[in-house]
């Protein structure tokens, strides 16, 4: 959608971009068009959720990539960032670990331990 609008200064144009994703929610972009060169170029508004892995999820992928797919692929497939999948392979032995030891903290989990400061309850 393209928005004009006048200022007493100049003349610019607001486009606002919208983008939807498979669980119906929306980001909507909107940025500045304009002729002077010290206009804001993008603000963003109402970011979608962030997606959370769980273990399995993460070690399914992992394998996928051990046995040759490559990085792009399983990032179009699974929707998530090549940083990510090779943080969790290089994490693999404490996410295996942390699988087998499913009755620890919660059957949930979806970090692995060692992070933060330790409690002193």
């Amino acid at each position: 959608r393209l928005n004009r609008t006048k200022n007493e200064h100049s003349s610019e144009d607001e486009l606002e971009n919208s983008t939807n994703f498979d669980n119906n929610e929306e980001i909507i972009c909107l940025s500045q068009l304009s002729t002077s060169s010290t206009s804001k170029t993008l603000v963003v508004a109402n970011q979608h959720k962030r997606r959370q892995w769980n273990f399995e999820e993460k070690l399914k992928i992992i394998s996928e990539f051990n046995q040759g797919t490559s990085l792009h692929q399983l990032e179009v497939k699974y929707k998530c960032t090549r940083k990510m999948i090779r943080e969790w392979k290089r994490n693999e032995n404490q996410l295996i670990k942390a699988v087998k030891d499913k009755g620890g903290k919660g059957k949930k989990r979806k970090r692995i331990g060692g992070a933060g400061a330790k409690l002193v309850y």
